[in-house]
């Protein structure tokens, strides 16, 4: 673990901008982003392993069960994430802060899957009480590990945060390798072991900080503090995985066999630029924007998201089905034109996390949130309208349409918060 002071504004401001990343920023930027890889990597295997191995029928009752109970988990991360990762400027905050969030986000979630589980069971007659537990217990340890993995990055503690996600992977990517044939229900028994092995794991990192905590009047402070970034990750999903949802509520559970792949495909080509995000924030968020380190750091990362995003344009639109038979077979091959409808996303996405982190950066979360209710607007409606008349395909078009119409308001943001602080 690299320790360092926290700079105040006025030291800030007075010292010198580094023209380069500092060798220690760089070794910590190279780790973080290769070992969150490497646990993406092992989540994507995982996921083509169980589509192969379930059937699109069977595959299908999987995605739609964590479908209907995700909405959950957005509401209960109230924001938090890229709060606590604000914090990270104040060591002794950030360390106060991590057991209040703990504490919210399990009693707020414990709430809501409770409150939720009589309505999934109506949804299929596989979704026993049982069943419908342990994904809870499951989704509610792995919205605490991911707290104790933003808890890890907010304090530059990169090693640990990688490796507690790479043990939650492996611990999930191992049973299953050696599991040739299993129904759905035993791969939510095998997601809560693996779960439970990361919240053990998380506790032992953060053993000299967490706290059992019963502060509701805290707990709203926080919540109020948080609360741009709340919505805006209600505006997210709403924006991008509201659309499984409604696969899953509207039409046959076979059918989220089907768009789980492609959908799947999307979003692993955003594992790059979100890393970079996630991890470049709370480093770039102690410099000035007008800082030489700043605006170098801003602009590689720009250029590298269209190179990557032009890549995946190219690959998708024209090898699309080489892609799905080659991961997931030809029972799938209805989820081929899915995927070329929605080649271009991975290029939009790319600038969008450039866009986005530029406004968060410099306190432009308000903007970020009003911005995204363009994307959350066009993607609910949107797919009410065409999941009864087009199916999939409809659906697919509309995420398509909804990522334009975010590219086109982010870069818009951008350029409104780069002529407020440039001024």
């Amino acid at each position: 673990m690299i320790k360092e002071s926290t700079p105040t504004q006025a030291s800030v401001a007075e010292a010198p901008a580094p023209a380069k990343l500092p060798r220690a920023r760089l070794f910590q930027i190279s780790f973080g982003v290769g070992g969150v890889m490497l646990a993406r990597v092992l989540g994507i295997f995982t996921q083509i392993i169980l589509a192969r191995r379930l059937g699109a029928e069977q595959y299908g009752l999987f995605n739609s069960l964590y479908a209907l109970l995700n909405p959950l988990i957005i509401l209960a991360n109230l924001g938090l994430d890229n709060w606590l990762l604000r914090q990270s400027t104040d060591r002794v905050k950030l360390n106060k802060s991590v057991s209040r969030v703990f504490a919210l986000r399990g009693f707020v979630l414990a709430g809501l899957l409770l409150a939720a589980a009589p309505f999934v069971s109506m949804r299929s007659p596989e979704f026993t009480p049982h069943l419908i537990a342990l994904a809870c217990a499951g989704i509610i340890g792995d919205l605490l590990v991911g707290t104790a993995d933003t808890a890890l990055r907010a304090s530059i503690q990169v090693l640990k945060a990688s490796s507690l996600q790479i043990l939650v992977a492996f611990s999930l990517f191992v049973p299953i390798w050696f599991t040739p044939s299993l129904p759905f229900s035993t791969v939510v028994i095998y997601r809560c072991i693996a779960v439970a092995l990361g919240f053990g794991l998380s506790v032992y990192y953060l053993h000299g900080i967490l706290r059992w905590v019963w502060q509701p009047r805290q707990w709203i402070n926080t919540i109020g503090e948080a609360r741009f970034y709340f919505v805006s990750e209600v505006m997210a999903y709403l924006t991008l995985r509201v659309d499984l949802f409604l696969v899953a509520l509207l039409l046959p559970t076979i059918n989220s066999g089907i768009y789980a792949p492609p959908l799947a495909i999307i979003n692993n080509t955003f594992l790059v630029p979100s890393i970079t995000a996630q991890i470049l924030l709370p480093m770039i968020v102690k410099h000035p924007p007008r800082s030489p380190l700043y605006r170098r750091v801003i602009s590689l990362a720009i250029g590298l998201s269209i190179l990557y995003g032009l890549a995946w344009f190219a690959l998708l639109t024209w090898y699309s089905d080489w892609i799905i038979n080659l991961m997931y077979g030809s029972q799938y091959a209805a989820a081929i034109p899915l995927l070329q409808i929605m080649a271009i996303i991975p290029l939009l996405k790319s600038l969008n996390f450039c866009w986005a982190t530029f406004m968060v950066s410099n306190d432009q979360q308000p903007l970020r949130v009003k911005l995204q209710t363009i994307g959350a607007t066009i993607s609910i409606l949107g797919n009410f309208v065409v999941i009864p008349l087009y199916g999939l395909h409809g659906v697919a078009i509309i995420n398509m349409i909804t990522e334009i119409a975010l590219f086109i308001s982010y870069g818009y943001g951008a350029w409104l918060t780069y002529k407020k602080v440039m001024r």
